[in-house]
């Protein structure tokens, strides 16, 4: 039943390629059990908006210079993704740092991806060209929580891209755009997997936490 689906709401900032690629797995029947109910930009321009609105999904167009402050603007936030019984937040190349506004109501239900192996090439807007400039033969995508320190939240899941030598960023970018998209769909598969009514995937963190320390 349709109730009864995972709901999401998809951050982004300008063109917005990676979550367009999240709408394609889920017109295309690869995300069953979810279901994007809204998405949010970060300011114009904001690209492939015409593809959410023409799948019913809503389009929150207010944006941080519209409130005094970027607290403001998450408080205000907070309050419509709540409103509107968001059980998941995916943060798909949003240029905006999580605060507690926002991170408190939705702990442990903010995701991000981070075009690296994580915990290497953190907090950067550049990981993968700083991988090609270190000379780095293999890096990759990560899929993890978002919590109060940049790149650091529990992992969930990644995938490895090799780079190859003498290769350019054009090249390798394509490469890294479809790890992305991979791991964008086993991503969700573990949510619908692990997700629990109200406690959402606290066990499951709980679980794998507890292993790390034995």
């Amino acid at each position: 039943m349709e109730n009864e689906k995972i709901t999401w709401g998809i951050f982004f900032s300008g063109g917005g390629r990676c979550a367009k690629d999240c709408l394609d797995l889920l017109t295309e029947g690869r995300l069953r059990g979810h279901k994007i109910k809204c998405v949010v930009t970060a300011g114009q321009p904001a690209g492939n908006l015409k593809h959410f609105s023409d799948n019913q999904i809503t389009i929150i167009d207010r944006y941080p210079g519209d409130f005094g402050s970027i607290t403001e603007y998450q408080i205000w936030l907070a309050d419509i993704l709540q409103k509107n019984k968001i059980d998941y937040l995916f943060l798909l190349g949003y240029k905006y740092r999580i605060r507690p506004e926002l991170l408190v109501p939705f702990k442990n239900r903010i995701l991000n991806i981070h075009p690296s192996l994580l915990p290497s090439f953190k907090n950067t807007q550049t990981a993968i060209q700083d991988a090609m400039d270190l000379g780095a033969r293999v890096s990759g995508v990560t899929t993890h929580l978002i919590d109060e320190k940049i790149d650091e939240g529990f992992i969930l899941d990644q995938e490895a891209v090799r780079i190859p030598r003498n290769t350019n960023f054009t090249t390798i970018d394509i490469a890294f755009n479809k790890a992305g998209i991979e791991l964008i769909e086993r991503t969700f598969n573990l949510v619908k997997n692990e997700h629990k009514p109200k406690i959402y995937l606290d066990s499951y963190i709980k679980e794998h936490l507890g292993r790390s320390k034995t």
